[in-house]
């Protein structure tokens, strides 16, 4: 359904009731859509594997085949914008 866990760094998990596509709009540039199910935040992204990300807390999150190229070109905008090298 329209069911969306977030998953907060300090523990905290909220379940909101709205399209996972709606979400997507409505947050702002640092969040990237991995698949159809699962939408991170680039600040949590610790490093990019070929099928998924690692992020901060050690969990591995796989990418779709369909966001792969979106999902590094994303993920590079970001590194860029905060100044670093990938």
């Amino acid at each position: 359904g329209d069911d969306i866990g977030i998953f907060t760094t300090e523990s905290y998990e909220y379940i909101i009731r709205i399209p996972l596509k709606r979400m997507n709009y409505l947050l702002e540039d640092d969040f990237i859509r991995f698949s159809r199910q699962q939408i991170v935040n680039a600040r949590h992204i610790q490093s990019l594997k070929n099928v998924g990300a690692i992020l901060d807390n050690g969990e591995e999150v796989a990418i779709s085949g369909r966001e792969r190229k979106n999902v590094v070109k994303r993920y590079m905008e970001y590194i860029f914008k905060m100044g670093g090298t990938y």
